[in-house]
């Protein structure tokens, strides 16, 4: 899949205006599209014997917990 790119210029230090102007490139806006949890779970469906309905409920529950542990501080690391 290819990103987009557009070059921008900006300071090297955004807080120093006297900061020399330098290039960077970063994705174009709107150019990206969203992936919703039925297009996921179709995709993962592909590489598991699980159903698209049961691959689509585990990520609902994945996403609760991930939801409940960090609302109790918790830090979550998905490898």
């Amino acid at each position: 899949m290819d990103v987009l790119v557009e070059r921008f210029q900006r300071r090297k230090d955004v807080t120093d205006p006297n900061s020399q102007k330098l290039y960077y490139l970063r994705q174009k806006p709107k150019t990206c599209g969203k992936v919703d949890i039925d297009v996921l779970a179709a995709s993962i469906q592909k590489n598991c014997a699980m159903t698209k309905g049961d691959v689509k409920h585990v990520i609902e529950a994945l996403v609760e917990e991930i939801q409940t542990n960090l609302a109790n501080g918790d830090k979550v690391k998905l490898n």
